[in-house]
């Protein structure tokens, strides 16, 4: 997630100044030995809060041979239902019938 989508789903400003530290921090100018060397950002930063999943994926046909075997890897992204750092509420209203809602009505 980048400052933008942060900012729509956050009530508090501390994943944005993460993102905006590590901007600063990737950000140089310096002369060593008669070389100038400058580091700057060339992309957005991004906070990535996502589940990944590694599995065995197998289709076996009717004949009982191997059509596929091999290991996979699936993503989905989890919502952020309370800020990391403040632990303030986010934006988000999770519906009742999602996984994520005891979650929200937990706290």
């Amino acid at each position: 997630m980048n400052k933008e989508k942060l900012n729509e789903i956050m009530n508090c400003g501390c994943l944005q100044s993460i993102i905006e530290n590590d901007k600063k921090k990737h950000t140089m100018n310096v002369e060593r030995f008669g070389e100038k060397i400058f580091q700057t950002p060339n992309d957005c930063s991004e906070i990535i809060f996502e589940c990944f999943t590694s599995y065995r994926n197998k289709y076996i046909d009717s004949r009982n041979y191997v059509i596929k075997d091999r290991t996979e890897k699936d993503y989905c992204g989890v919502p952020f239902l309370y800020c990391p750092i403040c632990g303030t509420k986010s934006k988000h209203n999770i519906p009742e019938d999602s996984y994520y809602h005891q979650f929200q009505n937990n706290r």
